[in-house]
């Protein structure tokens, strides 16, 4: 801004309204600088909510990544689980298949031999196994088998997986 200056000789009266114009130009000034200091403030403030919510964003993304690290460390468990269970459903199966070709291959006689089937599920922490109800005789050679009704049912074999 343009400054005013008065010069050594003038009146009284122009040096009495020169002061008083510079005392307004001044308060002008101020109030100017406190309209500044006050906008200014307000943008401050309205900053620091902008950090304040964008910090709250970035703790709850940080959460919810914390969590879904969490869920991907249990999908791969549960998937190792899986594959476990299902091995052992095919490694049971397979050595039931030849326990009962070596039983029949022994004997010579009786039914074919019952399928095992295994059911695993993706939740499961353990493998259900069922197999049919067939019964493979064989001829008595002295050690019968009784079953749970009190029936003979055949021979009693001793075989070690």
């Amino acid at each position: 801004m343009p400054t005013i200056s008065a010069s050594a000789s003038a009146s009284p009266a122009f040096q009495q309204g020169f002061a008083q114009l510079k005392v307004q130009q001044a308060k002008r000034n101020a109030e100017q600088a406190e309209a500044n200091a006050r906008t200014l403030q307000a943008q401050a403030a309205d900053a620091q909510r902008t950090a304040q919510r964008a910090q709250e964003s970035a703790r709850d993304l940080t959460v919810r990544s914390d969590q879904a690290q969490s869920a991907v460390g249990r999908a791969r468990e549960g998937l190792a689980a899986i594959r476990s269970l299902s091995d052992t459903s095919t490694r049971l199966q397979q050595t039931y298949e030849r326990v009962a070709a070596s039983i029949q291959e022994k004997d010579g006689v009786g039914e074919t031999a019952p399928a095992v089937e295994a059911t695993v599920s993706p939740q499961a922490t353990t493998v259900a196994v069922s197999a049919a109800s067939t019964v493979v005789s064989a001829p008595s050679t002295g050690g019968s088998a009784v079953n749970a009704q009190g029936q003979t049912t055949g021979t009693v074999v001793s075989v070690t997986a």
